[in-house]
């Protein structure tokens, strides 16, 4: 996809604004069973996802620390962090959320470029952009923690990548995210229009907003953006 200079430049976060969280998380409880009753026999695939989806509820942090034990009946750190691995490391089975088609042909139809910016695990992330497309669909995609830990948002310096990159001025450019603990407090920094796309189920849609920073436009489908920004 060829850059279109000195046009709007769109934005957009990947989990729970392009693909659901949950059903990446679903899809890696799904593939740790699997491997966990492949290397032990005697388990149920069934009974392991269910445990994790348990466990999870409780906390995010330590699913499979718990659920180790409550499945052989005793700590085993190891077996954890190795389940951790097959969980970040799988290729999962994801899909776009419905209407990020729309978005995109209204996107190219309007002649305005689009970008993602994602914080996470890098294999993580990558693997998701690839089962979804993304890496094709848009101009470029940019996974924070493959620069560096200062890249991460709310830092500006993904943004400040991609104005260079598509010869945007960030008065052009807008960010549309969904976690009001960094997706709209680099509008502080540089002078960005932020979205926050509010979609049912979304993991951090309750979170506060980091120094109570708010998006300039909420929606409910990505392609409302277009209205918001009036073209």
């Amino acid at each position: 996809m060829t850059p279109k200079t000195n046009s709007r430049l769109i934005i957009c976060d990947f989990d729970d604004t392009l693909a659901l969280e949950r059903d990446f998380i679903k899809s890696g409880h799904r593939h740790v069973a699997r491997f966990l009753c492949g290397k032990f026999g005697g388990l149920g695939e069934c009974a392991c996802v269910q445990i994790f989806e348990e466990e999870f509820r409780i906390s995010r942090q330590g699913v499979f620390d718990r659920s180790v034990e409550r499945i052989f009946g005793a700590p085993n750190q190891a077996l954890a962090l190795e389940l951790v691995e097959q969980y970040r490391n799988h290729f999962p089975r994801l899909s776009y959320q419905p209407d990020v088609a729309e978005f995109l042909r209204l996107a190219r139809e309007r002649g305005a470029n689009t970008a993602i910016i994602t914080d996470g695990n890098p294999r993580t992330q990558r693997n998701k952009l690839e089962a979804t497309g993304a890496l094709g669909d848009f101009g470029a995609c940019v996974i924070t923690s493959e620069f560096g830990p200062d890249w991460a948002k709310p830092s500006p310096k993904a943004f400040e990548f991609l104005a260079e990159k598509f010869g945007a001025k960030f008065e052009n450019m807008v960010y549309i995210g969904d976690n009001p603990a960094k997706d709209f407090a680099v509008s502080a920094k540089l002078p960005i229009k932020t979205a926050q796309i509010e979609r049912p189920g979304a993991v951090h849609l309750s979170n506060e907003y980091l120094g109570a920073i708010l998006p300039h436009f909420r929606i409910k489908r990505l392609d409302q953006i277009f209205g918001c920004l009036g073209f």
